[in-house]
């Protein structure tokens, strides 16, 4: 039972590490203001998010890498 605690102390951490965050806002090119309920979406997958009062939006549990 002691290695099963151990493992699992060992393992999330490396797991929480593994998954990352992309936050921004989403403005309109010409006039700077921001776009309540627009959307943000990483192309090629099925994760998106909608874009706040403010403009702000959160794309969580992404893999580490460079995305479009």
């Amino acid at each position: 039972m002691r290695f099963a605690y151990l493992f699992l102390a060992l393992c999330l951490p490396m797991l929480a590490q593994a998954q990352g965050t992309i936050r921004g806002k989403i403005t309109d090119g010409q006039t700077g203001e921001t776009l309540i309920g627009a959307n943000a979406f990483v192309q090629g997958t099925t994760k998106g998010a909608m874009a706040d009062l403010d403009g702000n939006f959160s794309l969580e549990g992404l893999a580490p890498g460079s995305y479009e």
